[in-house]
């Protein structure tokens, strides 16, 4: 048995680094996913929504029938491996299509007509990482199965404008557009290959395939912008039924006070959507990596996956996106100096011991506490420290303090401090956190 030699010098070893695209979410950030999470969660337990959990990994079957064979996700953007019994799977790049198997499989339907869930997780694009694209993205969603009704949509509607004002974007820009049925959508598809092969030999690529394999993928492309500007429009092709029901949409949302911009060319970029679609922006701007959250009716996606046929509507947000966006509406708040909590500090053995109890006692009262507790912090590294954490207010406890059964709260804004007897502290606390 060889022993290694503690005197040798260290061999260089390679740091292991974060894949691609897939970063680290730190406590300062996973704070502000938490908010936005339970935010969301507030809003639609309003609305009726319960929570469902899928998995994370699935049959690349079941993206390649419910988004699409020819869309960007399925030919380009999945994550997929082959496990030991040779069947080919994918990390799920989106919410909506796992759920839909979820509803499928367990029967969700079979005893309530109206069925409405919600998630929360990881989603994964084997895309390349810029600003507002990474490969794993969380997204916050839900899909409301059995009702047909175009105020299904105003109401989801309703329910993501409310949801941003909650997260602090008070005014998003909504786009919203009817792309039509199976039915109307036929003929303008007809209309739409014939203008594409007109131009085809300026077209790039990509949409010389997509216009032989499915051409509105086409009017999803971020490429060939100038080429497509006659392009015809599907909103100009809608059956009168499709035209009578986003009507009603629109009614609906005027009703309920939401601001909208109809958006002749908007039709996202999964296969599965009917009628009404929509997509919401920051209040200043809507390029094509500024989208906060998606969504729009999906009548036929059940029945496509094997299951009964069923209306439904829903939406996604990104939640990276939504974070960034928040930051830019606080950047004229930067100066605020938002803190909260309590730090206690001890001065001396004795300090130290009654401070154990202190730091419990506002901990039972749900005042988050911090502290360090050793025998050796001087108080003018213990301050420095509390500054660091941010605290509202700082309980210092010394040997004074203790002989009058007493402890010092300085305000850490305003650097005020009072005498406050120990077992008035905890409401004295309490009354200043909440002032």
């Amino acid at each position: 048995m060889s022993i290694s030699n503690r005197n040798e010098p260290d061999v260089k070893r390679e740091r292991i680094q974060s894949v691609r695209g897939m970063s680290d979410i730190l406590p300062g950030r996973a704070k502000q996913y938490v908010q936005i999470e339970s935010a969301a969660r507030r809003v639609f337990d309003l609305y009726g929504f319960q929570e469902i959990r899928t998995p994370i990994l699935e049959s690349i079957t079941l993206f390649k029938r419910a988004i699409g064979e020819t869309t960007d996700i399925v030919e380009k953007e999945m994550f997929t491996l082959t496990d030991r019994g040779d069947r080919t799977l994918c990390l799920r790049p989106e919410g909506t299509a796992g759920i839909a198997r979820a509803y499928i499989e367990n029967n969700l339907g079979s005893n309530q007509s109206l069925v409405k869930l919600f998630y929360i997780g990881p989603m994964f694009r084997a895309e390349r990482p810029q600003k507002g694209r990474f490969r794993e993205f969380e997204q916050i969603g839900c899909e409301a199965f059995g009702n047909s009704s175009p105020e299904a949509e105003a109401q989801m509607i309703r329910m993501v404008v409310q949801m941003f004002g909650d997260f602090g974007i008070p005014f998003p820009l909504l786009k919203v557009n009817n792309i039509g049925c199976e039915i109307c959508r036929g003929p303008y598809i007809e209309k739409l290959r014939n203008y594409l092969e007109s131009i085809s030999n300026n077209l790039s690529e990509t949409n010389q395939r997509r216009l032989v394999n499915n051409p509105l993928r086409v009017l999803d492309s971020k490429e060939d912008g100038e080429q497509l500007t006659d392009i015809p429009l599907i909103s100009d092709y809608v059956c009168d039924s499709c035209k009578e029901h986003f009507g009603k949409v629109l009614n609906s949302l005027s009703i309920l006070s939401v601001q909208y911009r109809v958006d002749p060319r908007l039709v996202r970029g999964l296969d599965y959507y009917t009628k009404s679609v929509f997509e919401i922006y920051p209040p200043d701007r809507s390029g094509s990596q500024d989208a906060l959250a998606a969504g729009g009716r999906y009548d036929n996606l059940v029945r496509d996956m094997g299951g009964p046929s069923v209306p439904a509507v829903g939406f996604a947000l990104g939640v990276e996106r939504t974070i960034a966006e928040i930051n830019n509406c606080l950047d004229s708040l930067k100066n605020i100096d938002e803190r909260a909590g309590v730090f206690v500090a001890a001065l001396g053995g004795p300090a130290v011991q009654k401070c154990v109890k202190v730091v419990e006692d506002l901990r039972d009262a749900s005042i988050k506490t911090e502290s360090i507790l050793v025998n050796n912090q001087s108080l003018k590294s213990q301050l420095r420290f509390a500054d660091f954490l941010k605290v509202r207010l700082c309980v210092i406890v010394g040997d004074n303090e203790l002989a009058n059964n007493a402890a010092i709260v300085r305000d850490m804004i305003s650097s005020s401090q009072t005498e406050v007897l120990l077992p008035n502290l905890v409401s004295d606390i309490k009354n200043r956190l909440g002032a």
